[in-house]
């Protein structure tokens, strides 16, 4: 925890390895790879907030909070998380694709 009270963010691979490597897993089956994602999280007493930065230079973001008994069984609610985050990820990476070729 820093000094003024506020949670870090920290890369999701050192903060758990595991949940990391299980979103990697569930992202690829939507053709989405590890380079096209910035996965952190901020670990509380309660449970893990994981944080997807994605698009070009990563400005864009979704958050969810799960408690550690539910990444770890993976629920139907993170697969539901996973599927529409990487509907809006694949749309983003086409739209930022489309801009690039424009310039």
């Amino acid at each position: 925890m820093s000094k003024n009270g506020a949670r870090q963010e920290k890369s999701l691979r050192v903060v758990a390895p595991d949940i990391y490597n299980k979103l990697i897993q569930e992202l690829e089956t939507y053709h989405i790879q590890p380079y096209d994602i910035q996965a952190n999280a901020i670990e509380y007493k309660d449970g893990l907030q994981l944080i997807l930065y994605y698009g070009e230079q990563f400005p864009h973001l979704e958050k969810k909070f799960a408690s550690f008994e539910e990444w770890s069984d993976w629920t139907a609610d993170l697969s539901t998380f996973i599927e529409l985050t990487a509907q809006t990820l694949k749309q983003t990476m086409v739209a930022d694709y489309f801009k690039m070729m424009r310039m």
